[in-house]
């Protein structure tokens, strides 16, 4: 593990700033997929033989690359934390941590109030185990 693994402590204690993040990055991911379907159409007229004189979709693709740099900026943000961003619409979220002397990691789901799943590296979140599980349905 590159970094100082998580406490359940730790994490709750993120989780108020997380949990604004999320809900910030989902608002931003459903406008940009708006946008985008804008831009689509936009672009399906032009080609059907509606044209005009000025670049027709440059407003557009600006308004959707500085979507796109505010999505990676709080990305970025999540990721300076130490946490690991696994899914915009779920409201994932991974954290490194140390179970009985093995890697982990502690899993949140942004509607969750504090942290109380748990999963091993190679296991995803349908194999999480609740905290005070020692072993789940996914283990062989």
């Amino acid at each position: 593990m590159d970094q100082k693994p998580f406490t359940v402590e730790e994490v709750n204690r993120l989780l108020p700033q997380l949990r604004d993040q999320v809900y910030e990055l989902r608002c931003l991911k459903k406008e940009f997929e708006f946008k985008f379907g804008e831009l689509q159409q936009k672009k399906t007229r032009a080609e059907s033989g509606d044209s005009a004189k000025e670049d027709p979709y440059f407003k557009l693709e600006a308004q959707l690359e500085f979507l796109n740099i505010q999505m990676r900026s709080g990305i970025e943000a999540i990721r300076k934390t130490g946490a690991l961003l696994k899914d915009i619409d779920w409201g994932l979220i991974d954290f490194p941590s140390r179970r009985q002397e093995r890697d982990v990691l502690l899993c949140w789901k942004v509607d969750e109030p504090r942290v109380s799943h748990w999963h091993y590296l190679w296991e995803d979140y349908f194999c999480r185990k609740g905290l005070e599980e020692e072993k789940g349905s996914c283990e062989n």
